[in-house]
């Protein structure tokens, strides 16, 4: 989208959080960063090379997205809010570029953009994605996943407000955590290495000392087989993300 719009949502967002002036402009400054200082990511030729390029901004896939809104929690928790507020503002910046679709082949993509840049924003979704906004690492996630390219400037306008206004507001949402998680994942880790990690461990083990008696090189990849295992431990992993989310170790 066109940095009118990138800082305009940046800027009814402040208004319907109370931002003062400094954390308003790191808001919206963080808004256009990734075009002025573009983010890299590796990725790999159709030959299998890997190289380091530009992400892309209407497909930067979620890590690049979750990178910026775990600096800005994370930030965010440390009371820097100045620069949780820039972070939020760069995560935003390619949501609101994944609301607008670029048409075949990008033929459309700047007259779409175009018209976005001339509606004004709905100031009521923005209040609508504040308030319904669940503060956790995995609501945002499916957030960004949900996100769908509109060919209609109002609707990707919409998209881009309602996605932008729900991260946010659960990336700057409470600082304590729920009720019962510390407790819940306290429980979880104590099983995850009382239990997952030595089955885990025990499995590639097995895999390997059975490598060595056969002298059989592929047996020896059953050894990620313990990786695998205690990926499994689903509860685990979950709590372990939610509780990192509110600065629980």
């Amino acid at each position: 989208m066109k940095w009118r719009t990138h800082t305009a949502i940046a800027k009814a967002i402040a208004d319907v959080l109370g931002l003062d002036g400094s954390l308003r402009k790191a808001l919206s400054s963080g808004s256009i960063d990734p075009d002025r200082r573009p983010d890299v990511t590796l990725r790999v030729s159709g030959r299998g090379r890997v190289y380091v390029a530009r992400a892309p901004h209407h497909n930067p896939g979620l890590r690049v997205v979750m990178r910026h809104v775990w600096r800005a929690r994370r930030s965010y928790l440390g009371g820097d809010d100045f620069e949780a507020l820039r972070s939020l503002g760069r995560a935003l910046h390619y949501i609101q570029d994944m609301s607008a679709s670029k048409g075949f082949l990008g033929l459309s993509h700047d007259s779409v953009e175009g018209m976005v840049a001339l509606l004004n924003i709905p100031v009521k979704v923005i209040e609508e994605g504040l308030s319904s906004a669940v503060c956790s690492p995995h609501y945002i996630e499916k957030t960004v996943r949900q996100v769908k390219p509109q060919k209609d400037a109002g609707k990707a306008l919409e998209e881009a407000c309602r996605a932008s206004a729900s991260v946010a507001g659960a990336v700057v949402g409470r600082k304590n955590p729920p009720e019962g998680l510390v407790d819940d994942f306290a429980q979880a880790r104590r099983r995850y290495w009382s239990r997952t990690i030595p089955v885990a461990a025990a499995a590639s083990l097995l895999f390997l000392a059975f490598a060595l008696a056969t002298q059989n090189v592929a047996v020896a990849l059953g050894a990620v087989s313990g990786y695998i295992i205690q990926l499994l431990d689903r509860r685990y992993h979950y709590l372990r993300k939610e509780a990192e989310w509110y600065g629980v170790r």
